[in-house]
């Protein structure tokens, strides 16, 4: 038979409580010299990374300065590509996912993309989208704003964007798109427009997505974009299989079978044969044969006729 559970009073767990707690008391003061020494010592890194952070800070806006030349020579290019940006922001995997049927439309129209940092980068940026005349806009250049405030519960970001003054009948915004859209970029229709999330003015925390990613990802280097999205175009274009009728060579094996076959019977019917392809090949031998020997001997291959080496007619007249 079992033995009945022993019962632990509350005067116990109090008593095995106080001993952790003085045990716990006699570990930290030994140590309690080492943690202050730590503790030091991080305060120090965390200072190092804030000058660190100062530093980058100042590098970085040096550098954005040296950019601009840059960028604007590789905006004249880009002039000369059509369709240049919309290609890009399609090929893009998070763009790509907003631009619904109708957006793209409007896009057809989009001749630059620019991105700035405000002076104190820290504060924020703005995008601009730069558009050639078209049936859908009045005004050729709009702007997003994206203004970042610190706090210490979290950065909030705030936004504002330049009102798009849409033609008659043409604002796309607030219509739904319905269309059916392309599988290959793996869009939902389900999605906000993309020229939603631009006209949104929005107050968030910890970021805009869809800004960071123009910013940091596409303008830096909007070619790598463009170019997957032409090798997607080509590798589809491989994948375009001919397809060969097996009848038709099947048809043309049988016909030079046959004609093959027609010429042996023929060959075989005739008892003669053999004897006169045998007496053609003879003659024609011979032919070459002394075309060849006339033609390699030369003068002194050939010897007046009578005349013979003398040593040749002694040992006839011994013999």
């Amino acid at each position: 038979m079992a033995e009945p559970a022993k019962k632990v009073l509350k005067t116990d767990i109090v008593t095995a409580n106080s001993d952790e707690i003085e045990a716990y008391e006699e570990v930290s003061h030994e140590h309690q010299e080492t943690l202050e020494n730590i503790e030091l010592i991080q305060s120090q890194i965390e200072a190092l990374n804030e000058r660190g952070a100062d530093e980058i800070l100042q590098i970085e806006i040096k550098y954005n300065k040296i950019r601009e030349p840059y960028y604007l020579k590789r905006t004249k290019l880009i002039e000369k590509i059509p369709q240049f940006w919309l290609t890009v922001l399609l090929s893009h995997p998070t763009i790509g996912c907003l631009i619904n049927e109708r957006d793209e439309d409007v896009l057809n129209y989009l001749e630059l993309i620019d991105v700035r940092e405000y002076e104190d980068i820290k504060s924020g940026y703005k995008i601009l989208f730069k558009f050639d005349e078209n049936p859908y806009m009045e005004n050729k250049l709009i702007e997003k704003n994206i203004m970042i405030t610190y706090h210490d519960d979290g950065n909030v970001i705030s936004t504002k964007c330049t009102p798009i003054i849409w033609k008659e009948g043409m604002d796309i915004t607030g219509v739904e798109n319905t269309l059916v859209t392309s599988s290959k970029r793996g869009r939902d229709d389900n999605y906000k427009s993309f020229f939603a999330w631009f006209s949104s003015q929005d107050r968030l925390i910890n970021g805009d997505d869809i800004g960071d990613v123009i910013k940091d990802d596409i303008f830096p280097n909007p070619l790598q974009y463009y170019i997957n999205a032409t090798e997607v175009e080509v590798e589809d274009e491989d994948d375009d299989v001919v397809v060969v009728d097996d009848e038709s060579e099947d048809s043309e094996s049988e016909l030079q079978d046959s004609h093959d076959e027609n010429d042996r019977t023929d060959v075989c019917n005739d008892d003669n044969a053999g004897d006169r392809n045998l007496a053609q090949y003879v003659q024609k031998e011979k032919k070459i044969s002394d075309c060849s020997s006339e033609e390699n001997l030369g003068e002194d291959d050939y010897e007046d006729e009578g005349e013979y080496d003398d040593d040749v007619l002694e040992d006839d007249e011994e013999r």
